[in-house]
């Protein structure tokens, strides 16, 4: 009969492989009901052809765990692929995790090379491409494991093009030492398949490099797709700061150039394309609004000399309210 010191000395070796066993049979329990991750949606920065030149984009990838327990991803690595050409890729070499029955948003920078892809957009003229996503991440499956996950993903998206600009009218509607101010008119063809909407209009005036105004309107205009819109921006300036008179500002800014820069957001209706700056420029002489200048003096003898003398008297009358208001 064997001794209870033999029997204690085997429960001694039978507990800890019984445990060994068990946490092998649950490792290899989960590894064998453990789902693979999902690739629920992936939304790319918006490629507007035209830039002949690299540029940093970020794709966000929203990844599902379909597990009861959360998973580990070291890292995770794609290939973008838009009407079957590799244009880029990338990687996530940062770690992530996702929670058990929840999804994660990775966002993902990547460079892509949008000349290479203008020259494939004007062969065509499409409005949208069929982007594939190819990739691996390696994710640990309860600590043990260590698990490669392909995947893959496709979607058709929207391609991008910038309205086109066309600068109708630059006009001198007022001038004067306290404010002057000139209304550009532009015309605003939207080429694409959907609707877009312009915000707020900023602006900045130059003549020569010196700034002379900056400001914004609030300007928020509709394109209907494939359809036009026209837009009148009045930019408002003081010379005071410039010039002490008129005739300075003649003396000063003769023969110079001038020019407009003006910037909005524009909006799609597509979830698929982000808000996207779009600039306008316009450059001049001087001595275009100068001549501008001169016709508005001629005009205002013109209606000087038509008035009649109670039609001055009246004048005389307004200026002196106006002086008076000021001097208070």
């Amino acid at each position: 009969m064997p001794s209870s010191k033999n029997s204690l000395k085997h429960l001694f070796w039978i507990i800890p492989l019984l445990l060994l066993l068990s946490a092998a049979a649950f490792v290899y329990y989960k590894y064998k009901t453990f789902q693979k991750p999902v690739i629920l949606n992936v939304q790319t920065d918006a490629i507007a052809p035209g830039k002949s030149k690299i540029v940093q984009l970020n794709s966000t990838t929203f990844i599902f765990n379909p597990n009861n327990m959360e998973i580990h991803a070291d890292s995770l690595r794609f290939v973008i692929y838009i009407d079957g050409k590799k244009y880029s890729d990338g990687i996530q070499k940062k770690g992530f995790t996702i929670k058990g029955n929840d999804t994660s948003k990775i966002q993902i920078p990547f460079t892509f090379d949008i000349g290479k892809f203008a020259k494939e957009f004007e062969k065509t003229q499409k409005d949208s491409g069929l982007h594939r996503i190819e990739g691996e991440m390696y994710v640990d499956v309860w600590k043990f494991n260590s698990v490669r996950i392909p995947f893959s993903f496709e979607k058709n998206m929207p391609v991008f093009k910038a309205p086109k600009p066309e600068i109708l009218k630059v006009h001198l509607v007022k001038f004067g030492l306290k404010e002057s101010i000139i209304e550009t008119t532009v015309k605003l063809h939207n080429p694409n398949d959907m609707a877009i909407a312009t915000e707020n209009i900023y602006y900045n005036f130059k003549i020569g490099d010196e700034k002379i105004a900056e400001g914004s309107i609030p300007k928020d205009k509709f394109l209907p797709k494939e359809g036009s819109t026209t837009l009148t921006i009045p930019i408002t300036f003081s010379l005071k700061e410039a010039v002490d008179e008129i005739g300075i500002f003649r003396k000063k800014y003769e023969g110079k150039n001038y020019s407009m820069r003006m910037y909005t957001e524009i909006k799609t209706e597509s979830k698929d394309v982000p808000n996207i700056d779009f600039n306008i420029y316009k450059t001049g002489t001087m001595d275009e609004l100068m001549a501008q200048i001169k016709e508005m003096k001629a005009q205002k003898k013109e209606e000087k000399k038509a008035m009649t003398p109670e039609e001055r008297k009246e004048k005389r009358k307004e200026k002196r309210k106006k002086l008076k208001g000021i001097l208070k």
